[in-house]
């Protein structure tokens, strides 16, 4: 009797193994697919400059350090590296971004969570009270800043 490549590998493992690798693999696939349209979803920010400008326009009196410290927690919190913290701008929603960054809903990497513990660390701030889907980056840039005040 001739055995098919695959059903010689399966007698070979056995087929809890075969069970196991064919899931693996749906599971790599379809992480794979999240990726790609997690990609195509933060474009619209990740493909813009360094926001600087903007930031500095909406808060004049503020230093360059202060604004790249709080970019940077919310880089950190959400996957960015300090770069691409800088391409945000006061303007973008905070509920947007999380969305573009989970377009497939379910399981997330506790973003919010991670932001919400660095605030709370680093300014003494609760995200929880002032979070709503509308709040973007410079209002709460402005919070965070009035209560270190």
């Amino acid at each position: 009797m001739r055995l098919r490549p695959l059903g010689r590998l399966a007698q070979v493992l056995g087929r809890t193994t075969m069970q196991l690798l064919f899931v693996i693999f749906v599971a790599i696939c379809l992480a794979a697919v999240l990726f790609v349209a997690g990609s195509q979803s933060l474009r619209p920010y990740l493909s813009r400059g360094c926001q600087g400008v903007h930031w500095h326009r909406a808060f004049p009196d503020v230093n360059t350090t202060d604004i790249r410290s709080f970019l940077n927690i919310f880089g950190n919190a959400f996957c960015f590296s300090d770069r691409h913290a800088l391409k945000f701008s006061p303007t973008d929603k905070v509920m947007q971004i999380y969305h573009a960054r989970n377009p497939g809903g379910g399981v997330d990497a506790l973003e919010l969570e991670s932001f919400a513990v660095a605030l709370q660390r680093h300014y003494n701030f609760n995200l929880q009270r002032a979070l709503h889907s509308s709040l973007t980056l410079g209002e709460l840039f402005a919070q965070v800043r009035g209560s270190a005040s």
